[in-house]
């Protein structure tokens, strides 16, 4: 969360309502609360701010610098998401903790 909180950092924030979502741009400050449900937080160019992001970023130099972008972080309270999106380049998925149904 440390990340969002910067103004050198692209941050957003996805909230669910129903079937609609919103979406607010960072930096969040310290009081932003991603509540109980519906929310998720996404932070892009974590590789820019983290070595340890920066390293396994790397681990993928076989695929085409055109494919790669950055390594984005998110965090999903239950029953958060992005919603319908297309990317333009190839997503790898790691999991943390917990899970995702």
């Amino acid at each position: 969360m440390s990340l969002a909180r910067r103004d050198d950092v692209e941050s957003r924030m996805v909230r669910r309502h129903g079937r609609r979502f919103e979406t607010v741009h960072g930096p969040f400050g310290k009081g932003v609360d991603l509540g109980q449900r519906n929310t998720t937080l996404l932070v892009s160019g974590v590789n820019l701010h983290v070595a340890a992001a920066d390293e396994l970023l790397r681990r993928f130099a076989f695929v085409p610098q055109a494919r790669l972008d950055d390594v984005m972080v998110s965090y999903a309270t239950p029953g958060g998401g992005v919603g319908p999106h297309v990317d333009s380049y190839d997503v790898f998925l790691l999991q943390g903790d917990g899970r995702r149904r």
